[in-house]
């Protein structure tokens, strides 16, 4: 506990405020999934979209800060009460980068693993995947885009 102290204290003041921020964004998200449909939390989401206008070092800025904040996300479900699933911790990404005026999308996909179905959530700023591995969108099927026959067959 000492040692993640004295990282908390190492933070930017900017990081810590994402920190805090995703402390209660996390459970508020998954209070909002609870009561609310996904449509509607997309729909939402979608109405609060305001691109920052700039250059192309502004974009690799931004995309800089989302990944920043996508690891102060990660470290408040990691400490925090509200640990979250993958689809809480990004719904709570998005706010916190779109409040921001950085354009975030939530991706929800899925695959077929075996017998079973499996879903993933994830952030990605510009196509790029923020708080996920680059491939994500590789081993699951966003449901905004076509599966490939490989997801299907669970290889």
């Amino acid at each position: 506990m000492i040692g993640a102290w004295h990282r908390f204290r190492n933070l930017s003041s900017r990081q810590r405020r994402d920190f805090f921020r995703a402390l209660y964004l996390l459970p508020l998200a998954g209070a909002v999934l609870r009561v609310r449909d996904y449509r509607s939390v997309q729909r939402s989401l979608a109405l609060h979209r305001e691109q920052k206008r700039g250059s192309a070092d502004d974009a690799s800025a931004r995309w800089q800060e989302a990944r920043g904040a996508a690891h102060m996300v990660h470290a408040a479900s990691r400490y925090g009460l509200a640990k979250g699933n993958c689809l809480s911790r990004s719904l709570a990404l998005c706010w916190l980068l779109q409040r921001r005026g950085i354009v975030a999308e939530l991706r929800v996909g899925g695959k077929k693993s075996g017998d079973a179905f499996e879903a993933h959530a994830w952030v990605e700023v510009a196509g790029v995947v923020v708080n996920d591995g680059e491939d994500v969108g590789n081993d699951f099927a966003s449901f905004d885009a076509p599966a490939t026959r490989e997801m299907l067959e669970g290889k």
